[in-house]
């Protein structure tokens, strides 16, 4: 089994590709931790707590809002970000 097949066989459900804007909003919290390293340049710390967020985009021309908490975030160059959302059930 290739990789690709390895995460299809771990979601939930499946994966809809559409080119919508989406706004992510963080409502007012912190997030304690315990740090694993601390350069200048940044911190790599490990939590049991969320992230809460919410999310408002558009799915076939019906605005949504949905609640969730951010699972993933990836850099994909130096001006662009990827960011996972895993929703909270309906």
């Amino acid at each position: 089994m290739n990789p690709s097949e390895q995460t299809e066989n771990r979601r939930r459900s499946r994966r809809k590709r559409q080119q919508t804007s989406i706004t992510l909003r963080i409502p007012d919290q912190s997030i304690e931790g315990n740090a694993e390293s601390c350069t200048g340049s940044g911190a790599l710390f490990h939590t049991d707590l969320p992230l809460t967020v919410e999310i408002q985009f558009e799915e076939d021309g019906v605005s949504k809002t949905r609640t969730g908490r951010l699972i993933r975030t990836e850099r994909v160059s130096e001006a662009r970000q990827s960011w996972a959302v895993e929703f909270d059930p309906s």
